[in-house]
């Protein structure tokens, strides 16, 4: 078996046992969270409740178009080996979505921070105006962003009179391997997530200290619930860090993978013109 055909295979066995459960999971959990985030009873709001909301209704997008897709192609239903508009449309949405979540989160835990710190300056670098902005800059940022990919991914002729969904071009292919998937969505967010999410946790567990005393004060609703949202922020963290991981080992070979078909492609092409 060639190295080509077997990273395809793992790759289709690990969409298919790693991405049905995130499918599942991640489809209520980015619901609940829409419905929770939302509400004014159980959130005040805030900068971190705009941005987890936000990255939330990213989330869903990336599960519902392009995690479903691809699942797809793990059970032997590429759709988008014959429709243009998928074929575009997985790889465009799945990376506006993937990278519009991963700045929310991103924003949300350098957010709470500023929230958690004792220096009034930095509390006030905490805005409803600033965090709507920036939520509407990364959305139009990111879709900017991932434009190329509308004009180099594109549908063309493989072995055995087969199509492939594939981007053709050499050079935008090391630029989403080494720099998009590795450091946009890995080591960048990552880096901010240990760094501010430590941070926080200390900032907090030092509040919490001081508010232990011999006294046991009783936290007013409102701090309860920044409590709780910095708490559930953490938990999201977590399982961001947890999942990227395995998501990125697979992504990679995928791209092996189609950097190996294009290739294959361009020399066909070649050939082809030397011959005619």
């Amino acid at each position: 078996m060639s190295s080509v055909a077997s990273l395809t295979l793992i790759s289709q066995q690990f969409t298919i046992y790693f991405g049905i459960p995130v499918f599942i999971f991640g489809l209520i959990g980015n619901c609940l969270n829409i419905v929770m985030f939302s509400s004014r009873k159980l959130f005040p709001s805030s900068p971190c409740q705009l941005y987890l909301l936000t990255g939330s209704i990213s989330s869903l997008v990336a599960i519902v178009i392009p995690l479903s897709l691809r699942i797809l192609i793990g059970l032997q239903y590429d759709l988008t080996k014959t429709n243009l508009f998928l074929c575009k449309a997985r790889q465009y949405l799945g990376h506006i979505s993937i990278l519009a979540s991963l700045t929310c989160v991103s924003l949300a835990t350098i957010d709470r921070y500023l929230i958690s710190c004792r220096e009034i300056r930095l509390r006030q670098m905490s805005k409803m105006s600033t965090a709507r902005r920036l939520c509407v800059a990364l959305v139009v940022f990111w879709s900017l962003h991932a434009l190329p990919i509308v004009i180099m991914v594109n549908i063309y002729p493989a072995a055995a009179n087969q199509t492939v969904c594939v981007n053709r071009s050499t050079a935008y292919g090391y630029y989403l391997n080494y720099f998009i998937i590795l450091i946009l969505y890995n080591i960048l967010p990552l880096a901010i997530f240990v760094v501010f999410g430590w941070l926080t946790w200390r900032n907090v567990h030092k509040i919490h200290q001081r508010r232990i005393g011999p006294e046991l004060q009783r936290l007013p609703t409102n701090q309860r619930q920044e409590y709780q949202l910095t708490r559930m922020l953490l938990l999201q963290i977590c399982s961001i860090s947890i999942s990227t991981i395995p998501y990125t080992i697979n992504s990679l070979g995928c791209r092996q993978v189609m950097q190996s078909v294009s290739t294959i492609i361009a020399a066909t092409a070649n050939n082809a013109d030397q011959t005619a």
